[in-house]
């Protein structure tokens, strides 16, 4: 028309309260299709406000300017039905820690089973809300509210959408969506491998893993814009403000991955001791009893599904066979160690499972919309509908489409398993049943046992034994084999039975540390276990003597926690001693005691025995006896008959023990006090007293080189009788030197020095030491005890470290006439483990005026012929040279 014009370029500014935004489009008249221009708004907020002349509208304000500069505005309102928290109000539900999905493993203690990455499982929640008086509430749902409007007034209709994801200690990822207020759609997309156990200790059902977790709710209670009918209308035509309750999120706040051994035996225990240490029925007691009954269920729950799998798996049903073969009921797999297999499948089915949460609470609140709730306040009841499944996430279907499978191994030869696979009817995951088979190392529940051992004792309690004399009993070993199998079995002792040193042997040997002891298949042995008193008690409370597989001890020690040893048996023996009339103890000197040169009582050590009962009257005599390195009879060292000890009226008793080096030489002693007494009664003898004698300093024992010639691997040291103490050595004071024997010149070295022996070693090239004569003295050295080695210990070597040198004896005493002549010949060898060159000389020039080495070299004399003069030698070599004299 005439009151029209064509419009070239333009901009659009739109200024909103939706979003609150504003921004500017560049559009053309080419952009123009003949239709609506459709922008679409995302909601920040919506509007609870009436009256005005635009009550619960928001105004959307639109501004277009063309190229020449022309402008147009116009201004539109809209309502956004949506709802709008209500500050303070809002709160969180945590769900049950529903497991996610369950692995088992199959037999052989080197199995495991395992699902990929990328397989994602999901379920759905539903939401209810009830009020204390039972009267249902409304779930809305209030994150990123998405509106589409065009260009004019009317109401802004509302599609609600939550997409969030969050990681889980980076194995698994959580995604959230929902397309209606009261459901969502919650993903765990598995990011990398699960598997299963294999590691050789947890076997059978006790390594079913579970992985799970919690899910907390964010809600809030909200103020609610909607669209009704008015009344008599059918149509929604009036707007209502209402009270809802509005979920804001949804995450996974905790995680567990837990195998069932772990469950039984650390998880559950433990909530014991938690709520021990707490309030009972306060908050902290309450969720830890919620949280120890939540892991007892899933153990019960996880039993009767195995119970109930009756399907045989149609994840597994052929593994790998191309035949279709839909009667699954005779499908069994054997495999037996050594050998090794791979399974794995990929299926749908569908599965579907359902659990409720329920959560209280209450919220009192006073707003500024003047709105009556409930009185002043109200309280809740939300109950939280769970729908699990496996998504295929192309079609969007709720199916079972998950990779999963397992692998079949075991180290222990002579292993073999047979089971089936069946369907698991809650989580659809497999079940292995074993249907027989024989192992070991661990064994498995339903195969037969390898290993089994058994012991007995006729007689497992000895009485009122000597103090001084082990009781013996006689226990009978057993191997219960189901399999005819010969085995070497451990005996050993329950340290924890033990606490107060009873020294505990069989085979001459400690069964603190164990002995093995071989058993054939179906047959016992006997073997006599000895025990002797320990230091201070005569009663003792029954010692264990376990006897066991050696693996399964092993394997029950790397599980940790108490873990029981499997196919074990033991025996309780109990053993007592009759006291002494009397008992004592060498009070002095203290245990450890040292009696050097120095020794302060010369000869004479003074020994005091105290702590014995004079009152007693079996009491004969008190002695005072030694032995030498713990060995062979006892020597009495002195004596006091009852009488004197009485008359000294004292509790102790001074002995002067002589310890001439003559009678009593230098070592290790025992000393110990022993009450003889009267009658029956045994005699009361003391715990052992342990120290040294040793007045002298160290002592040449070895020297290197031993032939006096120090050759390409040997060294240059000095090793002594008893341990020495290396800070005594003094350099500064040539407590060690190293000296060239021709011209008296000292060598530089590096000292080293541990235990009982020092190594010198040169700071100079071996070239400038090759062919010379060195001697090393020592001196100064003392032991520990500080006694020093008497004067000086000297050897003197020569120092021939060339890997290439002649075998045989010298060439000596040859006389010739005129015109004779003598020939001879000499073995050259390489020792080293390269190549070595060599060439022949008359010697080295030592003058003052001399070449520098190795230039100073004399040639041969005319009067001896060498043949070959020069040559190369390969490793470990040798070759033989002619020699004449003319």
């Amino acid at each position: 028309g005439e009151n029209t014009c064509a419009v070239g370029t333009y901009d659009a500014t739109i200024i909103d309260d939706i979003t609150p935004s504003s921004y500017v489009s560049n559009l053309s008249a080419s952009d123009w299709d003949g239709t609506r221009r459709t922008t679409i708004f995302t909601a920040n907020t919506a509007n609870m406000l009436s009256g005005g002349d635009n009550p619960h509208q928001m105004s959307i304000q639109i501004t277009v300017e063309d190229d020449k500069g022309r402008t147009a505005t116009d201004t539109y309102w809209a309502i956004v039905l949506a709802n709008e928290a209500i500050d303070g109000s809002g709160f969180t539900v945590t769900g049950g820690k529903r497991p996610f999905f369950v692995l088992r493993v199959p037999p052989g203690d080197e199995s495991y089973s395992f699902v990929e990455p990328g397989e994602t499982v999901c379920e759905e929640t539903s939401y209810e809300a009830q009020s204390e008086l039972g009267i249902a509430n409304t779930f809305e749902t209030e994150v990123g509210f998405k509106k589409t409007v065009s260009y004019g007034t009317g109401f802004v209709n509302t599609e609600t959408t939550i997409e969030f994801n969050n990681e889980i200690e980076n194995t698994v990822e959580y995604s959230v969506s929902a397309a209606t207020s009261e459901t969502t759609t919650n993903c765990i997309e598995i990011t990398e491998t699960f598997t299963a156990y294999g590691d050789g200790l947890v076997t059978g059902d006790d390594a079913t893993v579970f992985i799970g977790g919690s899910e907390t709710f964010a809600y809030s209670f909200a103020l609610n814009l909607e669209l009704v009918p008015s009344e008599g209308s059918s149509v929604n035509d009036a707007l209502e403000i209402d009270t809802v309750f509005a979920i804001t999120g949804s995450t996974v706040s905790s995680t567990y991955m837990h195998s069932k051994h772990y469950i039984k035996n650390s998880l559950i225990p433990n909530y014991d001791i938690l709520m021990a240490g707490v309030e009972e029925n306060s908050t902290e007691f309450n969720q830890y009893q919620e949280d120890q009954q939540f892991f007892v269920q899933l153990l019960e729950d996880d039993s009767d599904a195995v119970a109930s799998a009756s399907s045989r798996s149609s994840v597994f049903r052929n593994f790998g066979d191309t035949i279709e073969d839909n009667d699954l009921n005779n499908q069994t797999i054997t495999f037996d160690a050594g050998v090794d297999y791979s399974y794995i499948s990929t299926s749908s089915s569908s599965v579907s499972r359902t659990t409720e949460i329920s959560a209280s609470y209450s919220f009192v609140t006073e707003n500024n919309w003047s709105l009556e709730i409930d009185g002043s306040g109200f309280g809740y009841v939300t109950t939280i509908s769970k729908s699990v499944g496996f998504t295929n996430t192309e079609t969007g279907e709720t199916t079972y489409n998950i990779g999963n499978g397992f692998y079949l191994g075991d180290d222990d030869t002579g292993d073999n398993f047979s089971f089936s696979v069946y369907d698991d009817p809650d989580f659809n995951m497999p079940v292995f049943v074993v249907n027989g088979g024989e192992s070991s190392c661990p064994w498995e529940e339903g195969t037969l046992k390898r290993q089994a051992a058994s012991i007995t004792s006729a007689e497992p309690i000895l009485l009122n034994q000597p103090p001084e004399e082990p009781a013996v009993f006689t226990v009978t070993l057993g191997n219960l084999s189901e399999t005819g199998d010969p085995e070497n079995y451990f005996l050993n002792i329950e340290p924890e039975t033990n606490l107060n040193g009873l020294l505990i042997t069989a085979a001459g040997e400690n069964l603190a540390s164990g002995i093995t002891v071989t058993v054939p298949a179906g047959e016992q042995v006997d073997m006599d276990i000895s025990i002797s008193r320990g230091p201070e008690l005569y009663e003792y409370d029954p010692v264990i003597i376990n006897f066991m597989p050696p693996c399964e001890d092993e394997i029950a020690a790397a599980i940790g926690g108490d873990a029981a040893v499997q196919n074990m048996d033991n025996v309780a023996l109990t053993v007592s001693f009759k006291e002494p009339c009397s008992e004592s103890i060498v009070s002095f000197p203290e245990d450890g005691w040292v009696v050097d040169a120095d020794h302060i009582d010369g000869d004479t050590l003074k020994v005091t025995v105290s702590d014995y009962d004079l009152s007693s009257e079996n009491i004969e005599s008190l002695k005072l006896q030694y032995r030498k390195d713990g060995l062979g009879d006892w020597f009495t060292a002195a004596e006091v008959d009852i009488d004197s000890l009485n008359s000294l009226n004292d509790n102790y008793m001074v002995f002067n023990w002589n310890i001439s080096p003559n009678i009593v030489t230098d070592g290790f002693y025992e000393l110990r006090s022993v009450v003889t007494c009267s009658g029956d009664n045994f005699d009361g003898i003391s715990s052992i007293n342990n120290g040294i004698i040793d007045r002298t300093g160290p002592r040449n024992l070895i020297v290197t080189p031993a032939s006096g010639v120090l050759g390409a691997n040997d060294i240059i040291s000095l090793t002594f009788d008893e341990t020495i103490d290396c800070s005594s050595i003094s350099l500064g004071e040539q407590d060690v030197t190293l000296t060239n024997t021709v011209t008296g010149d000292n060598i530089d070295f590096n000292l080293t020095c541990g235990d009982d022996i020092i190594v010198v070693e040169p700071n100079i090239a071996d070239r400038f030491l090759e062919n010379l004569t060195l001697r090393a003295d020592v001196s100064g050295v003392t032991d520990p005890y500080g006694n020093e080695m008497d004067g000086t210990y000297s050897w003197e070597f020569f120092f021939n470290k060339n890997p290439v040198g002649w075998v045989g004896a010298d060439i000596t005493d040859i006389i010739l006439y005129v015109d004779e002549e003598y020939s001879s010949s000499r073995i050259l060898e390489n020792v080293g483990g390269s190549n070595n060159s060599y060439y022949m000389f008359g010697g080295r020039d030592i003058s003052i005026d001399a070449a520098i080495y190795p230039d100073n070299t004399i040639d041969l004399p005319s009067w001896i012929t060498v043949n070959p003069t020069s040559g190369t030698l390969i490793a470990d070599s040798e070759q033989e040279i002619s020699i004449g004299l003319v």
